[in-house]
């Protein structure tokens, strides 16, 4: 018998005004949530993702600093700034993983210094948590990719 697995990993890329990379905090793993599982099952059910009661894909990305140790039973993240909640400025797919890309520019509304970042769907259910050290400086921009990949 298979099982079906849910990975992801996130990465954070801050570029300066010039396009050089000013850091990079390499790929690091994070804490899948009940809730995409639960989607998962629902999509392989049938279950669209529009109409009446709807299982929506995660689209959205949103930064926090909460301290804490990201579990499965998570919904939310443990300080979540609303000012940084996003949807993603790319989504696509190749073979069994899925890539979703959020732009953060350094403005002043989300300046600052963030220490956990989530993947949620236009409802806010919460797909995947980790908690990270990701930097939004003034003037510079910041990519976050999450990548989430299925495995049989």
């Amino acid at each position: 018998m298979g099982i079906v697995n849910i990975h992801g990993r996130v990465r954070a890329v801050t570029h300066d005004e010039q396009g050089k990379v000013y850091s990079d905090s390499g790929w690091m793993e994070n804490q899948e949530t009940n809730w995409a599982a639960s989607a998962v099952a629902q999509w392989l059910a049938g279950i669209n993702n529009t109409g009446y009661n709807p299982v929506k894909f995660p689209n959205y990305m949103e930064l926090g600093t909460g301290t804490g140790t990201p579990a499965k039973t998570d919904v939310s993240l443990f300080a979540a700034i609303p000012a940084t909640n996003q949807k993603c400025s790319s989504l696509s797919a190749n073979a069994n993983v899925t890539t979703f890309v959020s732009q953060y520019y350094g403005v002043s509304a989300n300046v600052g210094t963030y220490t956990e970042v989530g993947l949620m769907d236009s409802d806010g259910h919460l797909f995947g948590h980790l908690m990270a050290a990701i930097s939004i400086q003034l003037g510079l921009s910041t990519t976050v990719t999450w990548q989430l990949t299925v495995n049989v």
